[in-house]
């Protein structure tokens, strides 16, 4: 036996997260502060909004901040100061960010990942296919 009367109209439409179009806000990376256009904050769409979300998630601490669930961020800091070798860390800082971006339904995958480890930093650069398709990201 049905909830619905039978001469029901009511039409239920399962709504998947990724049909929404993915939003955020628009981040100037070079200064870290967020974009205004007319007093309000700038949003971007699709691709540009992945990657304020990328970029975001690979400078934010896993469970630190109580502004985010405890899925989102990265376990980068976990690998500093551990003496590991090149090899090792590379292999670990491509582990962790693909852990951190995999978190994000619009993320299909990342490749051609290459770390550059200059003494105590290290730059990650990778392209992620995404829904609408590819990004390159630097950080």
């Amino acid at each position: 036996m049905s909830i619905f009367p039978q001469a029901s109209n009511i039409n239920i439409q399962v709504i998947n997260d990724t049909d929404e179009v993915f939003k955020e806000y628009a981040i100037n990376f070079d200064t870290c502060k967020m974009i205004y256009k007319d007093g309000k904050n700038l949003i971007v769409t699709e691709n540009e909004a992945l990657k304020v979300w990328i970029v975001k998630a690979l400078k934010t601490t896993k469970s630190k901040y109580e502004a985010y669930d405890s899925k989102y961020g990265n376990e980068l800091e976990k690998i500093i100061g551990k003496g590991y070798s090149k090899a090792l860390a590379e292999s670990e800082l491509r582990r962790i960010t693909k852990e951190a971006i995999s978190y994000n339904q619009y993320i299909k995958d990342m490749q051609n990942f290459s770390v550059v480890i200059d003494g105590s930093k290290a730059t990650i650069t990778f392209t992620a296919i995404t829904k609408y398709g590819e990004v390159n990201i630097v950080v």
